[in-house]
């Protein structure tokens, strides 16, 4: 729908995956493992190349989010969970942020109007 609206920005439409590396799906569609996204993430806050305003108006519920977010493995399967640690727990800001990331470092890769290089 929003690709149809036609509303005059890029838009890549992402599915957020257990996979092992990133995919293109076509077109402007990608995969892109929950991880890769929570350590892109992790990395611009640790380098100081994202820093979050203190008057930003969610800054409270970011903040406790990110707090919130554990990556753990399942004994004996192998599967790694991530996401937000407690019961009633979420974590889609970290998840908004990460994407808002991991788009902007496809920028500064050389991603060209619409492609996915």
């Amino acid at each position: 729908m929003l690709q149809g609206a036609r509303l005059g920005c890029e838009i890549t439409a992402v599915t957020i995956t257990g996979v092992e590396r990133e995919r293109k799906n076509g077109g402007l569609s990608v995969s892109v493992p929950k991880r890769d996204l929570i350590a892109g993430l992790q990395v611009a806050l640790d380098n100081g190349d994202l820093r979050i305003a203190r008057r930003l108006k969610e800054l409270g519920p970011l903040v406790r989010e990110l707090v919130d977010v554990r990556m753990t493995s399942g004994t004996g399967t192998g599967r790694v969970r991530i996401g937000a640690d407690g019961v009633g727990e979420h974590d889609d800001l970290v998840i908004a942020l990460a994407l808002a990331c991991w788009r902007a470092r496809r920028r500064e890769k050389g991603e060209r109007r619409g492609r996915l290089l």
